[in-house]
């Protein structure tokens, strides 16, 4: 075996996973160490004979990126007592790569690491403040519209047999289709599986329930935590929605009109039969103010029925205000309103 060949097109990020197993192996074993590092000095010396960088001497090089690998084991969870030759920042083109393959020797010398995990996976995080909302659109071309004090977290490639993405608030996904790769939403306990199809999915921390709302297509939705031996699992076709509760650790499964529960994917704020602290959670997170209601026990069993086409705030606390009966003040982020 060419151990050698292989770390050349490692360097070329063209190794495959049973050929990177190999090299694991082969540097494992201390008495090829030596062989490695006369490689690294190679590979080194031919780099810095090239006038992209300036040409110090190698051990002065060498002394420069020399970093200890404790600065490693924080992001890596590797420990170890070796030394590796990574400094980044130093680093373009074949440097990098040569890197990467110290990288590699390092990684196969610690027992406790996975073997499956040669690289850092980058993970990208969408958040979005209250009174602010966004469309992110994701590697694979599905589309999602992340609504406010929500955040996204996804890789920035998918895998090639899966596309796994974690949701805290809530998000309306418009998923690329794709047979071979499925899309899971992760929030909390529940993980949502569709291979293209449009769904919504409510997931506030403070909120006791999870809901996700089916517009296109199917999904599959699951419930992780073990309730009677098995996880609960159901699927969803279009205008139902499968609801979590966060207490009892209960799935459900309901036929709903979806038409308010969507509405805020485009710009409409939309109450139906909305009691008051649901008028307040909204325009709080609508508009990042705060709400404050003087003698709430006198709005009693009040209810509004309303919708806003990308208002301000100033006109919606009018139509909530005149039809509910009481009156309000705005001063900066602070709303008032007296029963």
């Amino acid at each position: 075996m060419d151990y050698f060949e292989i770390l050349e097109k490692y360097k070329e990020n063209r190794a495959t996973p049973e050929e990177v197993k190999l090299l694991k192996k082969w540097l494992d074993d201390s008495k090829n160490h030596d062989q490695f590092r006369n490689f690294i000095t190679a590979e080194w010396q031919e780099f810095i004979e090239i006038d992209t960088v300036e040409n110090p001497k190698f051990s002065e090089v060498l002394d420069s990126i020399n970093l200890n690998i404790d600065e490693q084991k924080q992001e890596m969870g590797i420990r170890s007592n070796s030394r590796v030759f990574i400094k980044w920042a130093a680093l373009s083109g074949l440097a990098a790569s040569i890197a990467l393959i110290c990288f590699l020797w390092v990684f196969s010398k610690s027992s406790k690491a996975p073997e499956q995990t040669l690289a850092k996976v980058i993970t990208e995080v969408k958040y979005n403040p209250k009174g602010q909302k966004s469309i992110i659109v994701l590697r694979d071309g599905s589309r999602v519209k992340l609504n406010a004090d929500s955040e996204l977290s996804f890789p920035e490639t998918f895998d090639d047999d899966k596309r796994v993405v974690r949701l805290k608030g809530e998000a309306f996904f418009e998923v690329t289709k794709d047979a071979s790769r499925p899309f899971t939403v992760i929030t909390e306990n529940i993980t949502t599986t569709a291979l293209g199809t449009s769904f919504n999915i409510r997931a506030f921390g403070d909120q006791k329930d999870i809901e996700i709302i089916l517009a296109t297509g199917k999904v599959d939705v699951k419930n992780t935590i073990q309730t009677n031996g098995s996880p609960q699992s159901m699927i969803l076709e279009p205008h139902f929605r499968a609801t979590f509760n966060k207490i009892n650790n209960g799935l459900k499964r309901d036929s709903i009109d979806i038409t308010a529960k969507l509405a805020w994917k485009d710009g409409i704020l939309y109450f139906k039969d909305a009691r008051l602290e649901e008028i307040k959670e909204k325009l709080e997170q609508w508009y990042n103010v705060e709400v404050v209601v003087k003698n709430p026990n006198q709005w009693g069993n009040r209810q509004f029925t309303g919708k806003f086409d990308n208002e301000s705030l100033k006109n919606v606390m009018e139509g909530i205000g005149f039809s509910s009966h009481f009156k309000y003040k705005i001063k900066g982020r602070m709303v008032f309103i007296n029963l």
